[in-house]
């Protein structure tokens, strides 16, 4: 019977520990997900900075400053925020293809 109940006893023990991992390794989000998460929250911070601003050309050269990825994130907060529905793509491949959806007077558009 003593021996029954050590047996159950590292069987719930494993079985503790089977479900600890499995929820660490399904929490967990891949660097790709994390660096997109990170891009995206600087282009709402670019969107600070830029409000003041004042001049257009000041504007136009920190925009030429920021990272390509924020910026391709800031054109999507834009359409974003114009209202319209944005669909992200959800990592950056490097490969020049699409970076997200924007659907505009119910027209799907293609962001690259």
């Amino acid at each position: 019977m003593n021996n029954m109940m050590n047996i159950g006893a590292v069987v719930a023990l494993i079985g503790v520990f089977i479900c600890l991992y499995l929820l660490a390794i399904l929490g967990k989000t891949t660097w790709k997900a994390r660096r997109h998460a990170r891009k995206q929250k600087q282009a709402v911070r670019v969107f600070a900075k830029l409000a003041t601003i004042s001049l257009a050309p000041q504007k136009l050269v920190y925009l030429r400053k920021i990272d390509p990825l924020v910026f391709e994130e800031l054109v999507l907060e834009a359409l974003e925020r114009r209202g319209h529905q944005v669909f992200r793509s959800n990592s950056y491949s490097g490969d020049g293809g699409i970076d997200g959806r924007v659907i505009m007077n119910n027209k799907k558009f293609l962001i690259q």
